[in-house]
């Protein structure tokens, strides 16, 4: 039922931010999630091979970083995961009270 790239609550949050911010940095996006280099890395790699979010190397104050974008697959799967997660809870509303 859900997109089990996107049902993962790191890369939820990754996608997340990137909808709402256009870009980010790695060293920003690390700084927003908590996470470590390795474990950012890990994940913004499954998100690329997706085609979820691109990437662009970049040259940034004089040193080099790593730019991620949400790609429109990204956003449109971002979107239909919304979508089926606001469906789940209103099927199961009743269960929470």
């Amino acid at each position: 039922m859900f997109d089990p790239l996107l049902h993962s609550p790191h890369r939820s949050h990754i996608i997340s931010l990137l909808s709402t911010h256009g870009e980010l940095s790695f060293r920003q996006c690390k700084d927003l999630t908590g996470m470590s280099d390795g474990n950012l890395s890990s994940h913004m790699r499954h998100l690329s091979v997706a085609g979820y979010v691109s990437l662009e190397k970049a040259q940034v104050g004089g040193s080099r970083t790593t730019i991620f974008q949400l790609t429109n697959l990204g956003r449109e799967a971002f979107t239909t995961y919304l979508r089926q997660l606001k469906t789940f809870v209103k099927q199961h509303r009743k269960l929470l009270r």
